[in-house]
């Protein structure tokens, strides 16, 4: 056991740190996974391989991070040095596994965006009314995000399989909520009477706004996770040091 009350204290910081990694393990993991569900259903329509190299590296980092919280902690409890190298040596890899992501995230964030404007242009221009999946589909997302189309409303001008009922200028899905009864009507297709009646901002930029909006949030949890990550190296340093001079 580890002498003095310093290195006791450092002990137990070692296992609240590990409990705060396990924690943000979870998170990574969790919002990874419901990320990997959300694009499972708009696969078809949103249609990113980036989207999915994002996904399956957070589930991963998720994943190890929890796993390295529980190396962490065994470490500190059997005062193992060889656990606690690993632990620090794996804490660095995914220090910057962390860094990577980020930087994948910033770097292909508007390659993302515009393989989605791409697959749903493409969607509601092509599928939408032939296919029950991309129809229900781009209606649930429109639902969803309070939009309509991808750019705007106008892209149903240019829907070759929707079968719109006589009036109809976009889908039912493209309505304010409570909708009125002629709030899709129009001329002609991608041509409401009254575009005020319909979300007239388009899938894209709802999501694209969403995530700026979100973006100062997800910046302060990376730098707390970082910060605890830097104290987890320090607190497995000076655990490792005062172990091994304990042996000699």
């Amino acid at each position: 056991m580890v002498a003095g009350c310093g290195m006791k204290i450092v002990k137990l910081m070692m296992f609240a740190v590990n409990f705060c990694v396990w924690g943000a393990g979870c998170v990574i993991l969790g919002l990874g996974i419901w990320i990997k569900v959300y694009e499972s259903e708009y696969r078809d329509l949103l249609g990113s391989d980036n989207i999915q190299a994002i996904t399956a590296l957070m589930i991963a980092t998720g994943s190890a991070v929890f796993g390295i919280g529980f190396c962490g902690c065994c470490g500190a409890w059997k005062e193992r040095p060889i656990f606690l190298k690993i632990y620090f040596v794996l804490v660095i890899v995914i220090i910057i596994t962390e860094f990577v992501a980020g930087i994948m995230a910033l770097v292909y964030r508007d390659d993302v965006l515009q393989d989605i404007t791409t697959a749903m242009n493409k969607q509601i221009t092509e599928e939408y009314g032939q296919s029950t999946a991309i129809t229900n589909s781009v209606d649930n997302l429109q639902e969803e995000l309070l939009c309509c189309g991808a750019s705007n409303y106008t892209d149903y001008a240019d829907s070759n399989n929707w079968d719109e009922e006589p009036g109809e200028a976009v889908p039912k899905s493209c309505c304010k909520k409570p909708p009125s009864d002629d709030c899709n009507n129009g001329n002609s297709k991608g041509d409401p009477s009254v575009p005020g009646f319909i979300y007239e901002q388009g899938c894209v930029e709802k999501m694209n706004n969403w995530i700026s909006d979100n973006l100062t949030v997800l910046g302060g949890v990376c730098l707390g996770l970082l910060g605890v990550q830097i104290l987890a190296l320090m607190f497995s340093c000076c655990l490792i040091r005062a172990i091994e001079e304990e042996k000699m």
